[in-house]
């Protein structure tokens, strides 16, 4: 970015912001803490956004939107946090740019909200150590707490705990998270800490400061109550936003990714009777059109229209999938209709073998007494027998008693009708 385009990202942002926060103040909207100058922050920001770049190695200042800058600069100054503290930093999600808070800033930040509170403070608890803690009246209460030089050594943490101490020594809150809890925490980060089989990446800051990341986790939880129970609209709004713009990315970035890939074609091996596509077909009408999910064939990126695809098979089917990726909806769906084969198989009525056709329905001769009527059921690729075969069949009815096949639907019609229906010669009977 030029000079002269720096310039005027510049006015766009921090010259607004200035003259906004001046204006909120003049109305009486906005107070600062005593030690708090919103200018000096102001100035340290924009020099810390000049030296930001994104995942890609981008500059901020270049790729995220001038609204997005200008509200992460007003959600710092109204928060009373400061980057060149350690209180925060800017992060950019997509072309948005967000103001994250550090636990530092939580706990500056709590502190404005509630100026009766003394200090925060939080400690992991080890393997080894002599921990004990109750629970009276729903509010947890750390009853011991001792630690050895050899526990801390070992590096195997099972919890952390953080505890608000009022200015007169009474503790405010107690919050207390196990190591599984942590790390489940760990795992929603964009940084991907945690790896497939719930260990913590080699290299990464939290294996390589373990400690120090359960403090940061279990202090921005105890304060985000705190934080949230403000009166200062204002301030809730500045708090909050960073986890709006960072919760809509990622929803973005999973559209993107399951959504907007590129088609990969799987040519299916094909029929020695198949005379293949027409010379009327085109590259858009191959694979894509005729794709069946009830098959084998997965991948790990879904197209829209295979995505699609999926979904109406599944309701068809009345698999609930919601809140599923396309793979894990895809092993859902195979698997159900596994299920369902082996079930069929299991009441009689798995297909017939090549060349069989219609016999085997003349092998089962129905119950002594019954009548023999034959059906060419299209569900079972042969003809069935109703009283044998149809009363045991599955997909006769739905569970409230209801006739959903359309073939013993028509066979039920006739008969109220009085119109009797004979089996054909040859074991045929009406095709309905």
């Amino acid at each position: 970015m030029s000079s002269k385009e720096l310039t005027a990202v510049k006015e766009e942002t921090l010259d607004a912001v200035s003259k906004r926060i001046k204006a909120l103040q003049s109305q009486g909207e906005i107070h600062f803490p005593p030690d708090y100058s919103p200018q000096n922050a102001l100035k340290s920001a924009w020099l810390i956004l000049q030296n930001t770049v994104d995942k890609d190695k981008r500059p901020v200042l270049d790729v995220c939107t001038k609204a997005s800058i200008l509200n992460s600069l007003m959600d710092m100054v109204i928060t009373g946090l400061n980057p060149a503290k350690d209180q925060g930093y800017f992060i950019a999600y997509g072309s948005q740019l967000a103001f994250q808070r550090s636990y530092f800033g939580s706990e500056a930040l709590a502190k404005r909200i509630d100026p009766e509170i003394e200090d925060i403070i939080a400690e992991p608890v080890y393997e080894g150590d002599d921990f004990q803690y109750e629970i009276v009246m729903g509010r947890k209460r750390i009853l011991k707490h001792k630690q050895t030089i050899e526990s801390i050594n070992s590096g195997k943490i099972k919890a952390a705990y953080c505890m608000v101490i009022r200015k007169d020594g009474d503790v405010k809150k107690t919050e207390l998270m196990t190591f599984d809890e942590i790390k489940k925490a760990w795992a929603m980060s964009k940084m991907h800490p945690i790896e497939k089989d719930n260990s913590i990446k080699a290299g990464s800051t939290h294996d390589e400061f373990t400690a120090e990341m359960c403090r940061k986790t279990i202090i921005n939880r105890t304060c985000k109550p705190i934080i949230n129970s403000s009166d200062d609209k204002h301030l809730k709004i500045a708090a909050m936003r960073s986890e709006v713009v960072a919760a809509e990315a990622e929803a973005a970035e999973q559209i993107e990714y399951h959504a907007n890939q590129e088609i990969i074609d799987i040519d299916p091996e094909g029929d020695p009777g198949d005379p293949g596509p027409g010379p009327e077909t085109t590259e858009g009408q191959k694979q894509e059109q005729t794709w069946d999910p009830c098959t084998a064939e997965l991948q790990q990126r879904y197209p829209a229209d295979k995505a699609s695809i999926l979904k109406a098979e599944c309701e068809r089917r009345n698999i609930n999938i919601s809140g599923l990726l396309p793979r894990q909806a895809h092993d859902v769906l195979l698997k159900a209709i596994k299920e369902k084969e082996q079930k069929d198989q299991g009441q009689g009525t798995e297909p017939p073998a090549p060349g069989q056709g219609e016999q085997k329905g003349q092998e089962e001769p129905p119950p002594p007494g019954e009548p023999d009527v034959g059906l060419n059921c299209s569900r079972k690729g042969r003809v069935v027998h109703v009283e044998a075969d149809c009363m045991k069949c599955p997909d006769r009815e739905d569970d409230s008693g209801r006739i959903i096949c359309p073939h013993y639907q028509a066979y039920m019609d006739n008969i109220n009708g009085n119109k009797p229906q004979t089996a054909a010669a040859g074991g045929g009977g009406p095709d309905f």
